[in-house]
């Protein structure tokens, strides 16, 4: 085998890796509405077909626990992708106006 057709075996697949690692990273920036995705706290969340803006509210310590039946008790239904973080809805809505997202370091927004 020459040296030009074992470069072109290993550009080739990489080349490929390295256009899906951009694309993913694009999708992904513009779900969560920035490049900063994996350091920063997104200031949106695309979930459900909705958008959800960050408030302006400090973080908590852990998921809120409100006595019914002022507020739902809160549940982890979706993730945000690929971090895993927990994205917390309210039990018995199909469509919230808000959610909690649970990131790395345990704070709730």
């Amino acid at each position: 085998m020459d040296q030009k057709a074992w470069m072109r075996r290993l550009v080739m697949p990489m080349g490929a890796l390295v256009a899906l690692l951009i694309t993913g990273f694009g999708f992904f920036s513009v779900q969560y509405a920035s490049v900063c995705w994996l350091t920063q706290i997104p200031p949106e969340l695309h979930v459900e077909g909705r958008e959800y803006q960050r408030s302006n509210v400090p973080p908590l310590n852990g998921v809120p626990l409100f006595d019914p039946p002022e507020t739902p008790d809160w549940y982890p239904k979706h993730h945000m992708w690929p971090l895993g973080y927990d994205i917390y809805w309210p039990r018995g809505y199909e469509t919230s106006t808000g959610v909690i997202l649970q990131w790395r370091d345990g704070k709730v927004l």
